[in-house]
């Protein structure tokens, strides 16, 4: 598996771990900039084919390689949700 599929792959899992995190779908979508139906979309690529799978998931490949900075998006969506435990 090359660099930019390796990017790919963990830029929607980090999506997945934030709602699995958060327990809001809607709100982080919305802080972390992807639709819900995007969200629902990788989550059925990895129920039914496990992580390797969202790589046939959308074409979008250059909006994907965006920087997903994780400890930032977290922290946005903490205070979005009114967490106040944001490490």
């Amino acid at each position: 598996m090359n660099s930019i599929s390796q990017n790919v792959i963990k830029h929607k899992v980090g999506l997945l771990n934030l709602a699995a995190e958060f327990g809001n779908v809607s709100r982080v979508c919305k802080v972390v900039g992807f639709s819900r139906e995007t969200f629902y979309r990788y989550q059925s690529a990895v129920e039914s084919g496990g992580v390797e799978a969202l790589l046939a998931v959308g074409a979008r490949v250059a909006f994907e390689m965006l920087p997903f900075d994780r400890p930032r998006a977290r922290t946005a969506v903490s205070l979005h949700c009114g967490n106040t435990d944001y490490r």
